[in-house]
């Protein structure tokens, strides 16, 4: 339903409009509800750049996007994606080390490749 939406959005509504936006969030979140990664995070790159125009790059909409783009990158196992999304952002804007590295564990177990590959990323936030 949400992509029939997004289709006639397209259509009718200019590339920069909030209401696109909302519906790009919204499939973008139940993309990734129902483990569509790859769908998820293409999504959320268009969100990405349609709320970075709308509200500038460092603006709380682009902030809110950069988080869940992070989020999908993270949960397809894109370390290397992830990591320069996250340096993008205010330090403000992502979970503190600590918590990052719960979400990470209750995620992937006490995996130590992933948390090896994951210590790159946290070190920087």
């Amino acid at each position: 339903m949400l992509s029939a939406a997004l289709s006639i959005q397209r259509k009718l509504l200019a590339e920069d409009n909030p209401d696109l936006l909302y519906t790009l969030d919204s499939l973008g979140a139940a993309l990734e509800g129902q483990g569509k990664w790859a769908e998820a995070e293409a999504v959320h790159r268009e969100a990405l750049t349609v709320s970075r125009k709308l509200g500038g790059p460092d603006g709380p909409e682009a902030l809110v996007d950069l988080e869940r783009l992070v989020r999908v990158l993270m949960a397809e196992k894109k370390f290397g994606e992830a990591e320069p999304l996250m340096a993008q952002a205010p330090q403000a804007a992502f979970p503190t080390e600590i918590s990052t590295l719960t979400v990470v564990e209750r995620r992937w177990g006490k995996d130590p490749i992933a948390a090896a590959r994951f210590s790159g990323v946290v070190s920087r936030i």
